[in-house]
């Protein structure tokens, strides 16, 4: 029982060192992404990412602030959307606002509770953050995406599509940043990913 024991923290501690994932360093309150999500109408024709077809619905930009990460390995998209990331601009990417905030994703959902010093009203929470299933569109911008931490600022692009799976119901993104609950979630095929330091005040 003790042998097996040390190695439990052995083990535990191997995980520690290596895989354990660091925020990034918390920046002054007031420091924010000041611009909003960009989404305009987009021509481009499906794709197949394996038996997958991958329905461009618009081309899709935004900077924000990485307010939560979940990596997901054994779901049903896991192999195309290996990262949700839950991401914050305006008021949400602000540290003065996410302070008072508790954020935590799982089951591809992301979920905030506020306490009575959230400076913005609840309203405002949902309109200017989102859960953003990210679906790399290469062996680079996976790497690039799976490096980021919680607290990183990082700027998207990509498209925002509709993957339509062989015999299983279609996944398709929200078009729209004012929605919340089921259906609300960015499914984002992402083919450029830029961290930076914020400047707005």
């Amino acid at each position: 029982m003790k042998k097996l024991l040390l190695i439990l923290i052995a083990l535990l501690l191997v995980w520690g060192l290596f895989f354990r994932e660091s925020d990034a360093p918390t920046v002054l309150p007031g420091l924010r992404v000041a611009s909003v999500p960009e989404q305009t109408a987009t021509d481009k024709k499906p794709w197949m990412v394996g038996e997958a077809k991958i329905v461009p619905l618009a081309a899709y930009s935004l900077s924000a602030r990485v307010l939560s990460r979940k990596r997901y390995f054994f779901d049903a998209t896991a192999k195309i959307a290996p990262l949700d990331l839950a991401l914050g601009w305006g008021d949400m990417s602000d540290t003065a606002v996410i302070k008072t905030l508790q954020i935590s994703q799982g089951s591809r959902w992301y979920e905030y509770f506020y306490d009575e010093n959230c400076p913005i009203a609840p309203g405002a929470i949902g309109i200017q953050s989102a859960n953003v299933h990210c679906l790399p569109a290469d062996s680079f911008v996976e790497e690039s995406l799976l490096s980021l931490r919680k607290n990183s600022f990082v700027s998207l692009r990509g498209y925002l599509v509709e993957v339509q799976f062989a015999g299983q119901p279609s996944w398709r993104s929200s078009l729209t940043r004012d929605d919340t609950g089921t259906g609300a979630c960015e499914i984002f095929w992402i083919t450029n990913v830029n961290e930076f330091y914020p400047q707005s005040l």
